[in-house]
């Protein structure tokens, strides 16, 4: 077995154990300091360790990994914050803030069938009649289709609130998922049409493109249109759940993403057509 896979199952470990018990970065810190102690007498006393010394720590550094993303300490003006102290409670846990936000999008508008999902940095919230700098990752909600792409400023008025779960049994840990994302903070916008595009991102088409492409195909003969553009676009908002609960069930959901095998495909296609041309 290589030196390494240990060490590595103690890191992953520890990353999971810190991920269900909520341990705090000081004690975690003075036992990274404890579990170090036996490496540093062997070496002193110039004696040999065994793996088990070694994999201590890298236990405890792995806790220590994922603390930043599942209990980070947030800076003054963060939008969480603002989201905190001057939003009103909706359920347990759970505080609801309507505000006009300014952000810019961190990626390309994603459509899931019914609604766009779009990743916003935040950077100016108006509080209280005055715009105010912020800072924090927010997760927009737009029903129907918003064509934005990474790059663009946007200004919106939307309910501000931080995730929570319901507590049923068994469900998805939503808020945890979100959290390794670096998301606290999520937004809901009823309608594409009350999003403000501030600057377009410069030089950026590829939204642009995208939506001729869908178009393109949209307007085709083609069968199987949707799939099409799961395959060429990434759209895959407009596939029957039932169709993707079939491909998850056989287990050829990957067909449906753009992966490496794909892009293979695409760029032996243009090498051999490009290598038929020159010759």
């Amino acid at each position: 077995m290589h030196p390494l896979v240990p060490l590595l199952a103690a890191f992953v470990t520890g990353a999971v154990f810190s991920g269900l018990y909520d341990m705090g970065r000081g004690t975690l810190l003075v036992l990274v300091s404890c579990s170090l102690l036996p490496i540093i007498v062997s070496r002193i006393r110039k004696r040999p360790f065994s793996r088990i010394h070694a994999a201590a720590p890298f236990f405890f550094i792995g806790a220590l990994f994922v603390i930043p993303y599942l209990r980070p300490e947030f800076p003054a003006g963060h939008i969480v914050n603002f989201v905190r102290h001057e939003g009103r409670r909706e359920l347990p846990g759970a505080t609801f803030l309507p505000a006009t936000l300014e952000g810019s999008v961190v990626n390309d508008s994603e459509f899931t069938g019914e609604r766009t999902r779009l990743a916003i940095e935040a950077e100016r919230i108006l509080s209280g009649g005055v715009w105010k700098n912020t800072s924090g990752a927010v997760q927009l909600s737009v029903n129907g289709r918003a064509g934005f792409e990474a790059g663009d400023r946007i200004r919106f008025t939307a309910g501000l609130k931080e995730p929570y779960n319901y507590g049923n049994p068994g469900e998805f840990d939503y808020v945890r998922y979100l959290k390794l994302k670096s998301v606290f903070v999520t937004g809901f916008v009823k309608d594409a049409g009350l999003i403000e595009r501030v600057e377009a991102a410069e030089g950026g088409t590829l939204e642009r493109h995208r939506k001729r492409i869908r178009d393109l195909i949209d307007s085709s003969n083609a069968r199987n249109k949707e799939f099409l553009k799961a395959l060429i676009i990434a759209d895959k908002g407009g596939i029957p759940p039932s169709e993707k609960e079939a491909f998850n069930r056989t287990g050829v959901a990957h067909i449906l993403a753009i992966s490496g095998l794909h892009v293979g495909v695409v760029a032996l296609f243009a090498y051999s057509a490009a290598l038929f041309l020159l010759k």
